[in-house]
């Protein structure tokens, strides 16, 4: 064989070679790509049953189960908006969130823009009465969260900071006006903290006044052995709207939507105008008919409270 046909042969089988070398790489690299894409979707097929078990199937009751059950999750939660129509008008809202299997209440008010006030306390049913203590207290800005309490204990220097511009807010006003405006101190102020920090009773004296109305309920109605009493208030409390609706009549007393509250018309006297401040808008002088001066503030959400039997467990 001559040697220019051995040079032929050789290159031959190098190109042979280089093309089986090609073949295999791209085979490899095709399987490789395969293994890719086939754990890839394996990973978001994964991914998507586990998003569709832990936050909507196991929102799901089954029939024999009343909707929004409680399943000890510490992730369920109800919601009670007490929002007003005039606080809605400015893009406000006012709402309270009830975790039972924490225990725990968190309270969100804005008026419509900055600051936002947020509070977080601790709850226990005794009975058919409603126990907390405050755990946290923050105006949230721009800037982020600034405590009044955090973590169960007073923030001294933020009562002394909010202080000190309330009194560069008054600086030019009367004396009259600054003692009214800056009676609070920060030792008056942290004195009614520390009062909110201990167990106490929503309906004692100097307790929350917003958690004396549909709250109160709401909380009670995730709990099973209440519902024999919640039964008889609601049929206590239709009774006592009705008597505090003829009250307000023979006193000539109108209603103002926007406060929530009843109210003198204008041209009341001096008299009529203090008897209904006394008879109506104390509770003083509602618990004469069984009932709190933010019941009935809230007495539409209140009642909607026994309406709504989703929440009752």
């Amino acid at each position: 064989m001559s040697t220019r046909t051995i040079e032929s042969e050789t290159q031959r089988w190098k190109r042979i070679e280089s093309r089986a070398v090609k073949i295999v790489w791209c085979v490899f690299v095709l399987v490789i790509l395969y293994f890719h894409l086939l754990i890839g979707t394996l990973l978001v097929i994964a991914t998507a049953f586990y998003w569709l078990f832990e936050k909507h199937l196991r929102r799901i009751a089954l029939p024999s189960q009343p909707a929004n059950q409680n399943s000890g999750d510490p992730d369920d939660w109800f919601t009670l908006d007490v929002t007003t129509a005039k606080l809605a008008e400015h893009s406000g809202w006012e709402r309270w969130e009830v975790y039972p299997a924490e225990k725990r209440l968190n309270w969100d008010f804005c008026g419509g823009g900055p600051p936002d006030h947020r509070e977080s306390w601790e709850y226990e049913l005794r009975g058919t009465s409603l126990f907390v203590r405050l755990i946290e207290s923050s105006t949230e800005w721009f800037d982020g969260p600034r405590y009044r309490v955090f973590r169960g204990h007073v923030v001294q220097a933020q009562l002394y900071d909010e202080y000190e511009k309330e009194v560069s807010r008054w600086r030019d006003a009367d004396e009259e006006v600054k003692k009214i405006m800056l009676k609070d101190t920060p030792d008056i102020e942290q004195a009614k903290l520390e009062k909110q920090l201990v167990w106490h009773d929503v309906t004692q004296e100097g307790a929350q006044i917003k958690m004396q109305g549909a709250l109160r309920y709401f909380v009670l109605a995730t709990c099973f052995k209440n519902r024999k009493f919640l039964v008889g208030e609601h049929d206590r409390l239709q009774k006592a709207f009705v008597a505090i609706e003829k009250e307000a009549q023979r006193l000539g007393a109108v209603w103002d939507g926007d406060r929530r509250r009843y109210k003198a018309p204008a041209d009341a006297t001096e008299e009529v105008a203090k008897a209904i401040g006394e008879s109506l808008c104390t509770n003083k002088g509602l618990l004469r008919f069984g009932i709190w001066f933010q019941e009935l503030r809230e007495r539409e959400d209140v009642i909607s409270v026994f309406k709504d039997k989703q929440i009752w467990t």
